[in-house]
């Protein structure tokens, strides 16, 4: 398909569903595969709008909204193109929350949503971004997904990748939203997936976040009920083994034990935690 033919199958209002597919299919293989001298000619030539255009029409199309979905997620990893998707007039974060809110049963639409999300909360305009975010119903859309999907660890690290990157933009802003809603699903994704080290440590980060921000008493109570502390501390003991340093038989030079280094996160993670808890 030809990317004129592409932007006026999105454009265009009377286009059969399986051509917008094959359009939007046609323009995410080009994002992953082509330079970005193809990304930029096709933005340049309006392929943000056309997106948005599909989005509008084709909202109950799964299939549809996939790529689009996969597409904003592909063009969000530039601050610049996530700068055009959701400053000005750009419409791409509401249609985005839209299409996860709406096809919630669909992981693999929830998995590039959240990668998306994720994407948004890097580069100068960030803090935007998130308040753009929240203002479109990001929370509930993220909470959704983890609950959801509870047995899928990739959807749970998406989410708990993009909560921790919303965190690190505007801790005290999406904390006091989250409230105790995440709470219960941060932990019992810790518990369901209790050897996966990366997604540990991108739970306790989340939590330590919140526990920055506990000054709510039904934050507090959440807290204490889902035994908040236990599970960061089994975390850390756990998984922050790799920053002990070993030292061998005979006195010889100390040996670090796994593959850690001086800027481990579990490092940070642990003073964090002395000031946390």
């Amino acid at each position: 398909m030809e990317t004129q033919l592409a932007l006026s199958a999105l454009r265009s209002g009377n286009s059969n569903v399986e051509n917008v597919r094959k359009a939007i299919g046609f323009l995410l293989e080009t994002f992953e595969r082509g330079t970005g001298l193809h990304t930029a000619g096709l933005v340049g030539q309006g392929a943000i709008e056309a997106i948005e255009a599909a989005m509008r029409k084709y909202p109950n199309d799964a299939p549809a909204m996939l790529g689009c979905v996969a597409a904003l997620a592909t063009l969000a990893a530039s601050p610049v193109y996530g700068q055009k998707l959701i400053g000005g007039a750009g419409m791409a974060m509401p249609l985005l929350i839209n299409a996860m809110l709406r096809h919630y049963n669909a992981r693999e639409l929830q998995e590039h949503g959240l990668r998306a999300i994720g994407n948004f909360c890097v580069g100068d305009a960030a803090e935007a971004h998130v308040v753009a975010m929240l203002g479109s119903g990001v929370v509930r859309a993220l909470l959704d997904a983890m609950a959801a999907f509870g047995t899928s660890a990739k959807v749970q690290r998406a989410a708990l990748a993009a909560l921790v990157a919303m965190q690190g933009v505007a801790g005290a802003t999406v904390n006091s939203r989250l409230g105790e809603q995440a709470v219960p699903l941060v932990c019992a994704a810790m518990k369901k997936f209790a050897s996966n080290a990366d997604l540990q440590r991108l739970a306790c980060e989340s939590l330590l976040s919140q526990l920055d921000c506990a000054r709510d008493s039904e934050l507090k109570r959440a807290v204490i009920a889902h035994d908040v502390v236990a599970l960061l501390m089994k975390a850390l003991r756990t998984h922050m083994a790799a920053v002990e340093v070993v030292v061998p038989v005979g006195g010889r030079a100390p040996a670090t034990r796994g593959r850690s280094s001086p800027g481990d996160p579990w490092a940070v993670l642990r003073d964090r935690r002395r000031v946390c808890l």
